[in-house]
């Protein structure tokens, strides 16, 4: 808290805060025609196309620098009397870059100009970060931007980010899924930790609030330029894991320009999915306009040189008919109570006990489907004498009941909120609605639109002052989300729906001013805020439940309960209604960044600090416990109140009477759950200082070092509501029994210690070997932000307590009892939610949660020129990172050996295992000379024995510590770079990349985690892309312009990326008797038998030839839906009652290649002048090559022992349908050609 208040008081008193800037800057030496400096020197450097000037002096050492110069084009002026007046044209800086232009003058008058008009050179001659620019005309330009949920983001929008594929080191992974956040990975950090700046401050989101980070992307148009920095980066860059992106926005500028724009998608420009030929309707568009240019008021103002603006606004739409999940609705002979058709749809089978069917203490055997009337309900003393076959013990009072005659229920007796729900369920509907179960199948629109406009200003504040303001907004609005979504549409009337939608409103505002103090000093000042608001509303949102059911207990009109019935497709029933989970999250963000350059003698000093905040309020879904999801306000289940009561405790086969339909006719309901909304609001705070310098050494030789401090508080809930495991506070509820929750604003205390020791130093080296030849290298100790972690809600909930067996705890129409009162309570028996029952392992917050993962970061590499357009580059790039997020390597949940042997039982023997997993009840006797029994009083004796001796038997499962610093990675590369820069038409750009990528983020043996230290599932060892633009000249051929209007300005387009195939992960082991049977885990994959090997060694080629040699996956020589391409006998399972000795992946154990190869083709169309049209197509998967899906490698089900079967009925028979090896297109084959037609005027 100290430190806290320390930065507070140097930020208030410096002044500084670290500039997260998008900036470059040109540095050099000024010398005369004998090589002597010129000290005093002005210098001027002016932004062509705002006419916006930036000033300078040389130091005494001839140095110059005209640092925080916003990307552009520039032309360099000197002016010294009794020199030639000097001009340097056509530079253009990228952000982040120092570009170096040395400048010698020639003796003469000043009314004499020597003007030089060649492009700096493509070498880095000033800095040793490892870095990538793209400007935002090559994104659109190439063939990268998709559209569409599954090819960019949830948002559909062409997603800017995915300029990452250009870059080297870095892996992208479009993600189609609800919230769509792209898989980054660079230099082989964790997963999605890379920091998004835009104009100069921090855009993004890390840990569980990553998915905010696309919801405010950028409009591509908008975009200027973006640098990559992946490694050695300067001190000023901070909080940063995999990776740091730097969009630079654009801006007007003298002349007015704009453009429109249009991306279609129409199936027309598909082609057909293999295997199936299916062309699935395809309707997208992404469309927009921008105009940038002076703010011009005729009579009033004129902004030309001074003030300008850059407007733009993308709108994505989609419209679909979604082909809905199929569901079950009850069927007309269920909604007037007749039942009798659940007894032949089950079979007609009597419901038994072990091999003999089952009677109860009447003397009755019972058909399946049988429903009973609760209020035959009665007590009976069981008279074997009567009724010898009677499953009961003689003198037992046992509760029983009587069937519906016919098992049907009279409508009279149908509880009236139950017709009342009825009345609202549609009938059977589509291609099976005469079946008595998955009977509906409603298909439904759905319409996706996402806008995304921006604004930027720009405006000359005298000499010495340019203020810059942008602003941007994201709406996007789809309520029947086509993928994703936790729920899928059914196609329900809206009120009864268990839909979601999607709905984003966010925003972007950037403030940044930069002020010329002197010559050789400049300050800089950002302010930023950001803003999230995302919701996912159910269709209806005003729904009243008392005045349109008669249900009484709600705490908000706002939506349809949530009820769970029960069906299936042999017997029907009702399927859920209601949504089942709603949020309304927030982030709010604001930000701060002012920093000071000084340049003396040959040092160029930056100074500063940052400091931001991540606010994220959000609305509580009063989520009851039982079930993943939750209800705003009631869930309701009636299922089980028309069951036979005389079968507690009785494990019964053949099936089971009572039917869910029938109890919610009756209004039976078993279990009930109500909550009240309530708002909170989770928050931390990053903060950092930096100092460095750029000191340059002499001429060739240039030194980056500095020094860096990161500080980031751990997510907290602002008023301590949040819960938190604690492992020794009572448990009220499970007896006083440790283990419990704790809350922040009770227990008086912190869940998490702050990490103030996050000292970063950075050092570079950049030396000019020659004219044409670079040497950099460099090091740096890099921190991540502090984690966000996960997050539990207050609880704001309460449940009607657990009815009898069979037993209902309401009827409907009566409402729940008038003892719940749902409110927010801190109470540490919270969970679990009742006495006697057990839960899944609640929310522990790491006490080193606020832990910054840490990088060492190094990097030695060369570049040459190979003309003034060609550039080659080659690096080692390395890492180790320590403490990133890996609570799985720290459960606390977890029985240990030496523990088991304590209490009498030993690994390895069998009737121990049996023991373990049998119900504690029967062995209570047994136990008991072991000291086993109860763990408290209320513990359920139904839970097995291993439960009962975990270390808090009152939750289920693993309790994994939020935010565990204890994961660590390894990552080693030689990344080669070619870079040609426009040069007769053409722009190159490749790389390749050869790398090794280790983790350890979880075990097998939790007690043994170096067994977790593996190849990363990210690990790609050879990467090669490649990309290029050509546009044909206009020229004129034995002197027909005819010739040069039809040869001239086309444009083709290429984007390739052909990479190692994925890993395959080993087979789980399934044993005999796995080490699980004792331990409740393990053991891990299986193991590799010596001298087999991985791939199939018996198999057939298209000729029919068998083989059986292993079979290459990638030979393209065999049909993959007629043969198992994975060996069954490389693998053995665990011995019996072991840990796997290793589980260590393969590193040539891959499966296919998914090559990437884009084009597009286009010609573009001289309007006017300055104005241009050009139409092009753009294809994904050019050569519209099958992506197969990954062989089934058993790590996940039986493992590898699973038998290969195949389709026995229509036109795939005898193809593979599954099994250890097999291939089965028919279920995940993607990837096929897929184009887009893209209109776009400039002007």
């Amino acid at each position: 808290m100290r430190l806290a208040k320390l930065a507070i008081c140097l930020f208030a008193v410096a002044c500084i805060a670290a500039a997260q800037t998008d900036r470059g800057s040109i540095t050099g030496t000024i010398s005369d025609a004998t090589g002597a400096v010129v000290a005093n020197a002005a210098i001027e450097a002016k932004n062509v196309a705002t006419g916006q000037t930036y000033s300078a002096t040389s130091t005494q050492t001839g140095n110059y620098t005209l640092p925080q110069l916003p990307a552009g084009s520039y032309e360099v002026l000197v002016d010294v009397q009794g020199f030639k007046k000097y001009t340097r044209q056509g530079l253009s800086l990228a952000p982040t870059q120092v570009m170096r232009i040395d400048i010698a003058l020639e003796i003469g008058s000043s009314a004499e100009t020597v003007t030089v008009t060649a492009e700096a050179t493509l070498m880095k001659t000033e800095s040793s970060e490892v870095s990538s620019t793209v400007t935002g005309d090559r994104i659109n330009n190439l063939p990268l931007l998709s559209i569409g949920e599954q090819q960019a983001s949830a948002a559909g929008v062409r997603n800017p980010w995915a300029l990452a594929t250009l870059v080297p080191g870095i892996q992208y992974t479009v993600g189609g899924f609800f919230g769509g956040t792209p898989n980054i990975v660079a230099n082989g950090a964790a997963a999605n930790t890379a920091s998004y700046r835009i104009e100069g401050m921090d855009a993004g989101n890390n840990g569980t609030l990553n998915v905010f980070t696309m919801e405010v992307q950028p409009s591509a148009e908008a975009i200027q330029e973006v640098a990559v920095q992946t490694s050695n980066f300067a001190a000023e860059y901070g909080a940063v894991g995999g990776g740091l992106f730097n969009a630079t926005m654009r801006s007007g500028t003298n002349q007015y320009h704009g453009s429109l724009y249009d991306y279609n998608v129409n199936e027309a420009y598909n082609a057909s999915q293999p295997y199936t030929g299916l062309h699935n309707k395809a309707r997208r568009n992404d469309y927009g306009g921008s105009l940038g240019g002076p703010v011009r008021i005729p009579k009033i103002y004129n902004g030309t040189n001074r003030t300008f603006f850059f407007w733009n606004f993308e709108q994505y739409r989609e419209r679909q008919t979604v082909a809905t999940t199929t569901v079950t609705v009850p069927i007309t002979a269920y909604r007037n109570g007749d039942f009798s058709q659940v007894i032949p749809a089950s079979g007609n089978q009597l419901i038994k006990l072990g091999a003999s069917n089952y009677t109860d203490p009447l003397g009755r055997n019972i058909l399946a489907g049988t429903i009973f009337d609760p209020q035959s309900t009665r007590q009976v003393t069981c008279n074997l004498a009567q009724f010898p076959g009677a499953n009961c013990a003689n003198g037992q009072s046992v509760l029983v009941r009587d069937p519906f005659l016919g098992n049907k229920i009279d409508p009279t007796r149908f509880d009236t909120v139950a017709k009342n729900i009825q009345n609202l369920i549609p009938q059977p509907i589509g291609p099976n609605a005469r079946n008595i179960g998955s009977n509906f199948n409603n298909n439904q629109n759905s319409e996706r639109t996402t806008e995304i406009p921006s604004l930027k200003l720009d405006q000359s504040v005298g000499s010495k002052g340019h203020l810059s303001f942008y602003w941007s907004g994201t709406r996007t609005a789809d309520q029947y989300p086509i993928v994703g979504s936790p729920a899928q549409p059914e196609g329900f009337p809206p009120a009864l729906s268990t839909v979601i939608g999607n709905f984003d409103r966010s925003y972007t505002i950037r403030l940044n001013y930069d002020h010329t103090i002197s010559p050789t000093m400049i300050a800089h000042l950002g302010l930023g805020y950001q803003k999230n608001h995302l919701w996912d509303d159910t269709p209806v949102t005003d729904f009243d439940a008392l005045k349109q059911l008669g249900l009484k207990g709600q705490t908000v009109v706002r939506q349809f309960p949530t009820i769970s019935i029960g069906a299936s497709p042999a017997t029907g029933g009702m399927s859920n209604m209601g949504p089942q989970f709603q949020t309304h999250q927030f982030v709010e963000k604001p930000a701060v960044n002012l920093s000071v350059t000084s340049v003396r003698g040959n040092h160029s000093y930056k100074i500063g600090a940052e400091w931001r905040a991540e606010g994220n309020p959000q609305v509580s879904n009063a989520q009851p416990p039982w079930t993943t999801a939750g209800a705003f306000d009631q869930t309701l289940a009636l299922a089980t109140a028309t069951t036979q009561t005389s079968l507690e405790g009785l494990t019964t086969t053949g099936g089971s009477p009572g039917f869910g339909y029938a109890s919610f006719l009756l209004g039976q309901v078993t279990s009930y759950g109500v909550g009240v909304p309530s708002v909170y609001h989770v928050g931390r705070q990053q903060w950092g200082l930096f100092v460095q310098d750029t000191w340059k050494v002499t001429r060739k030789l240039t030194l980056d070092y500095g020094l860096r401090w990161d500080y980031g508080t751990y997510s907290r809930e602002t008023y301590g509501r949040q819960p938190s495991f604690a492992l020794l506070l009572a448990n009220p509820t499970a007896d006083g029994h440790p283990g419990a929750l704790q809350f922040e604003a009770t227990c008086h205390c912190t869940f998490a210690n702050n990490y103030p020791y996050a000292i970063g130093p950075r050092i570079g080296i950049a030396y000019q070997i020659n004219s044409k030849t670079v040497f950099r290298g460099g090091f740096g100790v890099v921190y991540n932000a502090s984690s966000t972690g996960a997050f539990s809600p207050p609880l704001n909930y309460q449940l009607a307590g657990i009815p009898a067996f069979g037993q209902s705890l309401f009827n409907m129409q009566d409402g729940p009892p008038s003892t719940i009162h749902p409110a927010i309570v801190l109470n540490p028996g919270g969970l679990p939610s009742l006495p006697g029952t057990l839960t899944a392992g609640p929310l522990f917050v790491d006490q080193n949660a606020a832990r910054p993962a840490r990088q060492y970061q190094w990097s030695v590499g060369f570049q040459r020129e190979i003309n003034r357009d060609l550039v080659v580059e080659a690096s080692y790039v390395a890492n180790r990172g320590i403490w990133w997020p890996a609570g799985a390597l720290a459960p606390i949940n977890s029985v240990s050996q030496p523990q088991l042997a304590k209490d009498g039982f030993t690994v390895g023997n069998l009737a121990d295992a049996t023991a373990l997993s049998t119900q504690l009840g029967p062995q209570l006797g047994a136990l008991a000379g072991r000291g086993v029994g109860r763990p408290y009083s209320s513990f359920p004796t139904n839970q097995s024995v291993l439960q009962s001796l975990l270390p808090f038997p009152q939750f289920t499962g693993n309790i994994n510590p939020t935010a565990a610093p204890l994961g660590k990675t390894w990552y080693d590369s030689l990344q080669a770079t070619v870079t040609q820069r426009l040069s007769h038409g053409l722009t190159v750009n490749g790389n390749f990349t050869w790398s090794k990528n280790l983790d350890l983020l979880s075990s097998p043996d939790i007690f043994n985690t170096g067994l977790g230290k593996n190849i990363s599932a990210n690990d790609l060892p050879l990467q090669f892309r490649f990309s290029a633009q050509y546009v044909t000249p206009r020229k004129t051929l034995f002197g027909n312009k005819l010739t040069s209007y039809v040869l001239g300005d086309w444009t083709v387009g290429w984007y390739a990326q052909y990479q190692s195939a994925p890993i395959i992960a080993r087979p789980a082991s399934a044993g005999a008797h796995p080490i699980s049977q004792w331990l409740g885990r393990g053991p891990g994959p299986a193991e590799r038998v010596a001298g087999q090997p991985l791939f199939s060694t018996n198999w057939v080629d298209y000729n029919g030839v068998t083989h059986t040699d292993p079979i290459d996956l990638n030979c393209h020589c065999f049909d993959p839906t007629k043969n198992i391409v994975l060996n069954p006998a490389a693998w053995a399972n665990v011995p019996d009652g072991q840990w796997s000795s290793n589980q260590s992946t393969f590193r040539d154990y891959r499966g296919f290649r998914y090559p990437t190869e884009n084009a597009n083709f286009g010609r573009t169309f001289r309007v006017k002048e300055k104005i241009t049209f050009n139409v092009r197509v753009e294809f994904s998967n050019a050569f519209n090559r099958t992506r197969l899906p990954q062989p089934a490698a058993g790590n996940v089900g039986p493992g590898f022992a699973t038998a290969p079967t195949k389709q026995t009925s229509g036109p795939l028979t005898g193809l593979y349908s599954a099994g250890f090896g097999s291939v089965v297109p028919t279920t995940g084959t993607q990837g096929y050609r897929t184009g887009t037609l893209v209109g776009r005027i400039t002007f």
